[in-house]
């Protein structure tokens, strides 16, 4: 299943959250989770932090019904898992 993340929050927004998420995985040996950030900003700094912090695919609001439905298909497809270790 497959995580949104908000990534600029006021109490625990994306990247501390992609950072503890990253953390339970590794120390509890599972396979990483797919996390998509979400964010108002769509620059390419905020999509490279992102994907930087650990998060998969970034995407931006306003949200894309089609762009959204395509991401969860990619990250739950699994030969099309972007990230390392998971095809």
């Amino acid at each position: 299943m497959p995580i949104v993340d908000h990534f600029q929050l006021a109490d625990m927004d994306g990247y501390p959250a992609t950072g503890s998420i990253t953390k339970f995985e590794l120390l509890n040996h599972r396979l990483p989770v797919p996390i998509t950030a979400l964010s108002a900003h769509g620059l390419p700094e905020f999509s490279d932090k992102a994907h930087l912090a650990g998060m998969s695919e970034d995407i931006t609001k306003p949200i894309n019904r089609e762009e959204l439905l395509q991401t969860i298909l990619r990250l739950t497809t699994p030969d099309l898992l972007p990230r390392a270790g998971l095809s």
